[in-house]
């Protein structure tokens, strides 16, 4: 059977009572067996997400979709929005302060999911769901401050990964597919993060703000940055890095605060600033790239004594 609301129709594939699939706007999923779809495991209906508030409270209205209350449990609702885009602006389940866990959705063919989460504070808990359409995820989980692990979501769509600003609870980040993605500015700016994966960032541009205020990384990845432009703030406040990698800045135009604050390196400041201030073309805006990195190191502020007064 398939259900048509306007231009929208989508349905349950089965071979005889077996279900194999679902259909969403003109596409199709298959499943790889007869077994629940693991991105779906509660079996929600197209479009839907299933959440649990604190007790004795309700949802803030959202002023898209519908929001049912599960008659099993007067803490979880279904929020119910079909269409494309789940982003503030359209029908993102955004600012909801007594939001504490995800339970799961349907999210299948769900393309952009800017904001969804944003400023819901109490959110603990995030059981994984399809992300594998969505090419938009800035800020999904901004300030949810409540959340200390983040699943491993398929992002091979992904184009935007600005998506973990302020997430203080948060000391890793697990290995995305980045392949596609152009911008991870704020990628988790404010996180207590320890670490970084090595991820591909061959097709970024722009890392601004990147890891700034990440005090608790200890050192910042070799990154593929041979398409970056912008990189002003990158690791501005890193306060735990000892050294500075010598990345690729051949693109870069804006270094603005890049490593300013990181007044623990050691080295690798001159060996950066040189080739930047050498190369083809130096970058336009500069400013205070290198201002106080490793001022409270012998080594590192004897390298940047070095440093031309215009780049700190």
């Amino acid at each position: 059977m398939s259900i048509n609301l306007g231009n929208t129709t989508f349905g349950s594939l089965y071979l005889g009572s077996t279900k194999i699939g679902e259909a969403y706007l003109g596409s199709v999923k298959v499943y790889g067996s007869s077994q629940p779809d693991p991105y779906n495991p509660l079996g929600l209906p197209p479009y839907t997400m299933r959440l649990q508030f604190k007790p004795n409270t309700t949802p803030r209205s959202v002023g898209a979709g519908t929001l049912t209350q599960v008659s099993s449990d007067p803490n979880i609702w279904d929020w119910t929005y079909v269409n494309t885009s789940w982003r503030v602006g359209d029908g993102a389940f955004y600012d909801q302060p007594n939001l504490i866990a995800v339970l799961g959705a349907n999210s299948t063919g769900v393309t952009d999911m800017r904001y969804l989460f944003v400023s819901s504070s109490n959110l603990a808990s995030v059981e994984i769901f399809d992300t594998s359409s969505v090419t938009n995820l800035r800020s999904m989980f901004g300030g949810c401050r409540a959340l200390s692990s983040v699943p491993l979501f398929d992002t091979s769509a992904a184009t935007d990964m600005s998506a973990f600003l302020s997430l203080t609870s948060v000391t890793s980040i697990p290995s995305f597919n980045t392949a596609l993605v152009t911008n991870m500015s704020n990628f988790c700016d404010g996180t207590p993060i320890t670490s970084f994966p090595l991820l591909n960032t061959s097709a970024v541009t722009n890392m601004t703000a990147m890891f700034e205020g990440c005090s608790s990384l200890q050192a910042i990845p070799a990154l593929d940055t041979s398409n970056v432009v912008n990189c002003s703030n990158m690791c501005q406040n890193c306060t735990a890095i000892t050294s500075v990698p010598l990345l690729n800045t051949g693109k870069m135009t804006q270094t603005v605060y890049m490593f300013d604050g990181c007044s623990n390196v050691e080295s690798g400041a001159l060996a950066l600033y040189t080739q930047m201030s050498t190369q083809a073309t130096v970058p336009q805006y500069h400013t205070r790239t290198f201002r106080n990195c490793g001022s409270n190191t012998t080594t590192g502020a004897a390298e940047l004594a070095q440093i031309d007064s215009g780049w700190k």
